[in-house]
């Protein structure tokens, strides 16, 4: 399979240092270039400077998948930086679209280019799956409908009624995620703790891994209907 996995920058970072940048620093293009460059001794990989829950899983996920012969796009929705490349090098920063207010995350990602340069990323490509491991502040700088007609199967997380027909497939993760910590437990096939969209994509890679591939929407399915007994919350 060819796939597309968008992933959401995380709090928790790799390489923190104490004048690390904050919203207000960052708050055009020349501001987030001078950044980048002034520290340029601290920037590391964007798949290693996120170290969440999340990211980790992912990174796991997409390692799994490639190791089983998929081919894998990766790229990280970041609300300092922009969208980036896994092996960008960039430096630690502390921003977050979390609490924003949909205005300004969208006057923010229009001034990042968020869309427009992952649309210039994906142009004349097609893939199997699009994994969109992404919450309702971070899906807003996405227009969706752009995917409709460059994938098979467009998973993602948005709670709205609006994206429900093929090719897209919306995952309710509130189905298997227990409401208290976020944290609950597969029972029946597949094991394992689920404490996040990375854990689903993980979960999901690791049963091909083990049974062979199998289109995410199918498995999906099976796993709700193999669910012998209310999950157990930790």
């Amino acid at each position: 399979m060819k796939i597309l996995v968008v992933n959401s920058c995380g709090k928790a970072k790799q390489a923190a240092f104490p004048t690390q940048a904050q919203l207000q620093d960052l708050q055009t293009r020349d501001q987030i270039r001078q950044y980048v460059q002034k520290h340029q001794d601290k920037a590391i990989a964007a798949r290693y400077l996120y170290t969440g829950q999340q990211a980790s899983k992912i990174s796991k996920a997409i390692k799994i998948l490639r190791d089983t012969g998929h081919e894998v796009e990766y790229f990280i929705i970041s609300a300092g930086l922009g969208l980036l490349t896994e092996n960008q090098l960039v430096p630690s920063y502390e921003v977050t679209f979390s609490g924003l207010g949909k205005s300004a995350i969208l006057q923010r990602s229009k001034m990042l280019q968020i869309n427009s340069s992952l649309e210039k990323e994906i142009a004349g490509k097609y893939y199997d799956l699009i994994y969109l491991a992404l919450g309702k502040d971070y899906l807003l700088p996405l227009a969706l409908e752009n995917f409709r007609h460059i994938a098979s199967l467009v998973v993602h997380f948005d709670r709205s009624d609006e994206f429900l027909t093929e090719p897209f497939f919306q995952v309710n993760d509130s189905e298997i995620i227990g409401k208290d910590g976020n944290i609950a437990e597969f029972t029946s096939p597949i094991g394992n703790l689920v404490q996040s969209k990375g854990s689903i994509l993980l979960n999901y890679a690791q049963f091909i891994q083990d049974q062979g591939t199998i289109e995410f929407d199918e498995w999906w399915i099976n796993v709700l209907n193999s669910l012998q007994s209310p999950l157990k919350n930790h």
